[in-house]
């Protein structure tokens, strides 16, 4: 799995199927992951171009960013656990759904100043962009932390994905939702979910 700064969905996308245990699970079609193409998930693994350069390290819990209960409110699946997972010692993830048909995640990254962390925002959003297949949304918000993002796509296969990337000083995160068969979350309740991220950082 490779770590993601703030949520590149399409390098999402390949790695967000790592495993944990829930209820929503899969019952036939595409998985996510088999629909992209990616292989199996690895954790630990990692992406140099995606991590940041400094030498800042993260004690932030991603599954207490967005807990189980509100994951699968946000959503509409029925969530077991997120697994986390700790991409480097700047970077971890909360993996909710893991091979399932809709698959969340949480991830936060500790960059070493707030310069680094608009750059890797800024680097992951134009790899999104060239990457993801199909129709891309990809928008600036304002009135959410530092610098925010929203971004919609269809990826044919009857795939939808919702991220909203945000920035506050040092900190970034990302909320992504990967769904085969349905909606994913809408703008509105993804920057609410955001909003109620912010609040919980340190």
């Amino acid at each position: 799995m490779r770590p993601i700064w703030i949520l590149g969905a399409s390098i999402l996308l390949a790695g967000a199927l790592t495993g944990c245990t829930t209820n929503n699970t899969a019952t036939g079609g595409p998985s996510p992951s088999a629909a992209l193409g990616a292989g199996p998930a690895s954790s630990g693994s990692a992406s140099p171009s995606a991590v940041p350069s400094g030498t800042a390290t993260t004690t932030i819990d991603p599954c207490q960013l967005v807990t189980q209960s509100e994951a699968s409110t946000l959503t509409g699946a029925s969530y077991g656990p997120g697994e986390l997972e700790t991409d480097s010692s700047a970077s971890k993830r909360c993996v909710y759904g893991s091979q399932t048909k809709n698959v969340f995640e949480v991830i936060v990254v500790q960059a070493a100043s707030a310069d680094e962390a608009k750059a890797e925002k800024d680097k992951l959003r134009a790899e999104a962009e060239s990457k993801i297949g199909g129709t891309v949304d990809m928008s600036q918000l304002t009135g959410i932390g530092d610098d925010a993002e929203w971004l919609h796509a269809g990826l044919g296969y009857g795939i939808g994905v919702a991220g909203i990337y945000v920035v506050k000083g040092t900190v970034g995160f990302g909320l992504v939702d990967v769904v085969v068969g349905a909606s994913p979350p809408s703008q509105s309740a993804m920057t609410d979910q955001a909003n109620t991220v912010l609040s919980r950082l340190p």
